[in-house]
């Protein structure tokens, strides 16, 4: 028994030295920190709220030592450890920091996002409103401070205009896309279709009331889907309010005109394509479910051959070659 509690005594003292050990490293840390709090925290906060990036683009400036720094705070103060009176003082701002710093991040994330998404023909229909925007965040980076007395002000009156601004860019966008949707819906079947019921061959008569049909409710559905286009420019310019006969608008008129150009050659080639598969004769060996387009008969004379139907033109007969002529571009349709 003497023995067990000497050998206790001598665990107790070495348990009482680690403790003390522990707690002497834990404040020689905690004052190191302290130190390091009242040397650097204060000069963080006199950071403006804004910096630009060789790019222009914008970011929170809040120093990630604060973001620690106020971290840290939390969990002393749950652990009932003692802070420095300054690292204290800035932490009794932590939720406003917070607030200011999640709406500042969404502001310069729309503002970059505007900058970044601007087509070169776009930048100009709106670069009064871009020069509004600086000048409204110019304060930002180059005069408030994190401890400055008016920072909600500064959010509120930039984050309107910023807005206001990615609102009209979102409208502009919104309306291309839908004027590219249309070009893609024309894209989707091609002009001339023929149905998979289709089990034989078919007359030129046939083909060439059929092709009209088809031709006819195509170009119905193109002048409506082409309304569209236009109310979406319209839209446009009623959004940005460039005259119509500034250079800018007609710039980005001409963009338009190049995209609405590319999809129209896109549906032409697509069509052209799909005619080919129809009349190709490798393609109808390909496909079970193609029949040829015509039946052509052969028949020998005395002197000459002739074909039923014919595939020439003739006069005032509807032959072969004169209905692909009508599914193919020609000066006549241009």
């Amino acid at each position: 028994v003497h023995g067990e509690r000497e050998e206790y005594k001598d665990v107790y003292k070495l348990f009482q030295t680690l403790t003390k050990a522990i707690k002497d490293y834990e404040e020689t840390k905690r004052l190191a920190w302290a130190k390091e709090v009242e040397n650097s925290a204060k000069d963080k906060l006199g950071l403006s709220l804004l910096s630009r990036d060789e790019k222009g683009l914008l970011r929170v400036n809040f120093d990630p030592s604060l973001i620690r720094l106020l971290r840290e705070v939390k969990y002393f103060n749950l652990l009932d450890v003692e802070v420095p009176p300054s690292a204290a003082e800035i932490y009794e701002k932590n939720e406003t920091y917070r607030s200011q710093i999640t709406s500042l991040d969404m502001i310069t994330t729309t503002y970059n996002s505007i900058i970044n998404s601007l087509h070169p023909v776009e930048e100009p229909l709106i670069r009064d409103r871009i020069q509004k925007m600086d000048n409204a965040l110019a304060p930002g980076v180059d005069e408030l401070k994190w401890k400055s007395p008016n920072i909600d002000e500064f959010i509120t009156n930039v984050n309107g205009i910023v807005m206001g601004v990615h609102k009209i860019v979102q409208k502009m966008k919104d309306d291309l896309e839908r004027i590219k949707k249309v070009l893609e819906g024309f894209d989707a079947k091609p002009l001339l279709e023929r149905e998979r019921k289709h089990t034989k061959p078919m007359s030129p008569e046939d083909f060439d009331q059929i092709y009209k049909a088809i031709i006819g409710n195509k170009h119905n559905l193109i002048k409506q889907e082409g309304g569209q286009v236009h109310r979406a420019v319209r839209e446009i310019n009623e959004a940005i309010r460039v005259e119509k006969t500034n250079i800018v608008w007609r710039n980005y008129q001409d963009y338009i005109n190049d995209i609405i150009i590319q999809g129209v050659a896109k549906i032409i080639m697509s069509s052209l394509f799909h005619l080919n598969e129809m009349i190709s004769f490798s393609a109808i060996r390909r496909n079970d479910n193609y029949v040829p387009l015509f039946e052509v008969r052969l028949e020998l004379g005395v002197n000459d051959i002739k074909y039923e139907p014919e595939i020439e033109e003739v006069a005032h007969v509807l032959c072969v070659d004169t209905c692909l002529l009508y599914t193919s571009p020609s000066p006549r349709d241009s």
